[in-house]
């Protein structure tokens, strides 16, 4: 395995700082060091650092602020759910899948449920505040809430935001809180396609978070009622403006805001001295807080994180504060739904998945086909990621019935009103993907967003064939359209036909190198096509990120560059020489007997290198890849003879450092990880983090083309989450681990050993974390005894053949 050497980290704190390629961060899957079996040995001498980033997420769409009278309470824990209304139940934390603990690697084909489902929670309350709100960031389908036998809230949608007011019905002592949510079909709201012909799914439950909000009589209103929209422009002048539209709420008479930039008290618009910008390479955020005083008495208060930052799209490209962008936008499509939790991620999941594509170089992501979590544009707002936001549609409208098109433009100006200040907005989506509607829709979509945002932040896009598509902005296109501004919305799938659906584009991981060289190449050759467009093609997005699942097809869209796990494939390392400039070697080869006879290296630097003891010189070169056909059987056994310092592919690069991959010799035992990019686990009973074991020899070194059953086991206060025991993929077992609620929490040990038993299999492998605590994680092989039986066995061999 090799380590990632040179890699993106943005950490935005209080202060703004710049992305360099000096940034980085500890590898959350690290290549073993001078590993034996034996005693127990460590993994790594100093182990790991299981997390040294902490990012601030949103809630109910403010952050909070010191000395508020506001108080939110997350409602994580203490709910029962039931999918047959309470005759049975279980205990459940939030985010939520009703399909947890069912599905699996193949989670497609119509395998989730689509049913109602039940949930309830049971709290005590003490009044804090004049006003109460309860605040759903999304349930999946219909909903239904109620509060103490009060329907407060009904809903028609899975993706945006459900807010209801409860003053006067919450009561001192115990009250009852009861969802009711069901997302089967229905064709009356968006998207209204049937999940058995859709290409995505919907996973049901309440899947993202849910707050208890108090305030003051006036308050800062939920972003449904207008909330506070930022905008900041850059003027001819060359000065920038920043502009604060606060809604209030309540009881407002004799009500008045405050505006608070930089522990200045500021009056809108205001104009910010030598700002820090916002971009993808310097992802600067300022805050803003935002006083309500009712009566001169202070009622509510809220921080706001905004980005300074102003764009256009022309026909000589793309213009970011007041400068051509000197590089195609090149992203990904993002569906959100995960390995065994569905569409259920908490926050640190999200943030994990836009690191991994930050990492790679990408600028963009294309959101498919719904809004998304509010922490994952929280995440890109932090790290330095556009974002195309894009309402809930996909390939279906509903000509008899009106409420859906209703629904839709309620959806638009849900979506807008949510996310129009945040500085990874790049443009909207306002149609329904690949869909047949009438042009008036595209004309009144489009007014949806102009009238409820202002330039630079109310561009529009859709297909240049679409009915009403001059209306719109952007035009989505392969190519360049003679005089428009245009935009690539999928690129890079291409299948033989809708039928069978077989594409070079489509590659399971535990495949392998050849099927995984091949959608390498595959890609690096759309993006070569995407890189010559003219100006006036600004950039494209993958389709698609990670592999997802989809209603109307048995398998699972393979098509990622990240698995379901979020776990990388070559083609990930591709696209990293490809995008970014810290020197980087990968050579995606596995030096193993059953190898292709080429080695591919992705690499965006020159090196020198040598492979199998011979210096490596590439026959040619093709996109950012180097293509060398490998050394002769008879040669390469008589590398082997000189032992490991020749048999590998040892590259140098030009500040110096140095990689290697060996070949994987005999199964040993068990290496665990946990893949935190940097993001520590923490025990609030809802987060999760994937913990990866992974197959290895002795020293330590990923063994791929190896088949093991492994059970997993905790000690401590967690759960396991996913499939266990589970069989190996491409030499790895997944899972995920869900620490407990804990004010203190302590050490969990996770275990990982083969199913079948005996002396020689592969030893166990343990890892140890402690969540929130972003020190020492380590990780060990427990020890199997000497391999001298082994050893006899290999010299007696070796003796009787030499005498034939």
């Amino acid at each position: 395995m090799l380590v990632q050497l040179l890699s993106f980290a943005v950490v935005i704190a209080s202060q703004p700082r710049e992305l360099s390629c000096a940034d980085s961060v500890s590898c959350s899957n690290p290549q073993p060091a001078a590993v034996v079996v034996g005693k127990g040995v460590s993994i790594s001498p100093k182990g790991m650092k299981c997390g040294a980033i902490a990012p601030k997420f949103s809630r109910a769409g403010y952050w909070d602020a010191e000395g508020s009278p506001r108080r939110v309470e997350t409602l994580t824990t203490g709910w029962e759910f039931s999918l047959d209304n309470f005759r049975t139940h279980k205990k459940v934390v939030l985010p939520h899948s009703i399909d947890e603990g069912e599905i699996g690697f193949e989670a497609s084909g119509g395998v989730n449920r689509q049913q109602p489902a039940w949930y309830r929670r049971s709290f005590m309350w003490k009044r804090n505040g004049a006003r109460q709100f309860l605040h759903f960031e999304a349930i999946m389908g219909k909903s239904r809430i109620t509060l103490n036998g009060n329907v407060v809230a009904e809903h028609f949608g899975g993706y945006l935001p459900v807010h209801a007011e409860v003053t006067g019905l919450l009561k001192e002592g115990k009250n009852l809180l009861e969802v009711w949510c069901d997302n089967s079909n229905d064709p009356t709201y968006p998207p209204g396609k049937g999940q058995e012909v859709l290409d995505f799914t919907y996973f049901g439950g309440i899947y993202r978070d849910a707050y208890l909000i108090e305030t003051g009589e006036a308050y800062v209103s939920d972003t449904d009622k207008g909330g506070v929209w930022i905008t900041s422009n850059l003027g001819d002048d060359g000065v920038w403006t920043v502009k604060a539209d606060v809604a209030i709420g309540g009881n407002t008479e004799g009500a008045n805001v405050e505006l608070f930039y930089d522990g200045k008290r500021v009056s809108s618009p205001f104009r910010p001295q030598s700002p820090a910008l916002w971009s993808p390479e310097s992802p600067n955020l300022h805050w803003l807080r935002v006083d309500v005083l009712k009566d001169g008495k202070l009622t509510d208060r809220v921080n706001v994180r905004f980005g300074i930052r102003d764009f256009k799209m022309t026909l000589d490209g793309f213009i970011l504060n007041g400068r051509p962008y000197p590089r195609k936008l090149i992203g990904a499509n993002r569906h959100q739904d995960y390995l065994f939790i569905g569409n259920a991620l908490p926050n640190s999941l999200h943030w994990r998945d836009v690191k991994k594509f930050k990492d790679c170089g990408m600028t963009i992501f294309r959101c498919a086909h719904y809004p998304q979590d509010p922490a994952f544009m929280d995440a890109c707002d932090e790290l330095g990621m556009f974002v195309i936001d894009t309402t809930p549609g996909w390939q279906f409208w509903n000509r008899k019935c009106p409420q859906f098109e209703q629904r839709v433009y309620d959806d638009i100006e849900k979506m807008v009103r949510r996310d129009r200040s945040r500085p990874s907005l790049l443009f909207w989506e306002p149609i329904l993907n690949e869909t047949y509607f009438p042009g008036r829709f595209t004309t009144n979509a489009v007014a949806v967003v102009k009238r409820n945002t202002m330039p630079p932040n109310d561009i529009c896009a859709c297909d240049k064939q679409s009915q009403g598509s001059e209306v719109c902005d952007v035009k989505y296109a392969h190519g360049a359209i003679p005089g428009e501004v245009a935009f690539r919305r999928e690129w890079g799938d291409y299948v033989d036909d809708w039928r069978a659906q077989n594409s070079p584009s489509r590659v399971l991981r535990e495949w392998g190198e050849y099927p995984m060289v091949k959608q390498s190449l595959h890609y690096m050759g759309f993006l070569d096509g995407l890189k010559a467009q003219p100006q006036s093609h600004f950039g494209g997005c993958l389709w698609h990120g990670t592999d997802h699942s989809r209603g109307y097809h048995p398998d699972n869209f393979y098509g990622g560059i990240l698995t379901y796990a979020r776990q990388k494939k070559y083609s990930w390392y591709a696209f990293k020489a490809a995008l970014t400039d810290c020197p980087f070697v990968f050579p995606a080869h596995e030096l193993s007997s059953c190898s292709p006879v080429q080695v591919t290296v992705f690499s965006n630097c020159a090196y020198e290198a040598t492979l199998l003891g011979r210096p490596f010189v590439p026959d040619k070169t093709e996109f950012c890849c180097h293509l060398q056909r490998s050394i002769a059987r008879s040669e390469s056994n008589n590398a082997k003879q000189g032992g490991d310092t020749q048999n590998k592919f040892a590259a140098t690069l030009p500040d110096g450092s140095k990689i290697s991959v060996l070949p994987a010799k005999r199964l040993a035992g068990i290496c665990l990880s946990l893949d935190t990019e940097g993001l520590a686990p923490i025990a609030n009973g809802s987060d999760l983090v994937a913990v990866v074991a992974t197959l290895v020899d002795a020293a330590g070194t990923p063994k791929r083309y190896c088949t093991e059953a492994l059970r997993f086991s905790v000690e401590g206060e967690a759960d396991i989450v996913g499939e266990n025991p589970q069989v190996t993929r491409w030499g790895e077992a997944v899972v995920l681990v869900r620490p407990k609620v804990s004010a203190k929490p302590r050490p969990i040990r996770i275990r990982a050993e083969t199913v079948r038993k005996g002396k020689y299999v592969p030893s166990a492998g343990e890892l140890v974390f402690t969540p929130g605590a972003s020190d020492v994680c380590t990780s060990s092989l427990g020890g199997r005894g000497e391999e001298a039986g082994l050893r006899q066995v290999e010299a007696q061999q070796s003796d009787f053949e030499s005498k034939d």
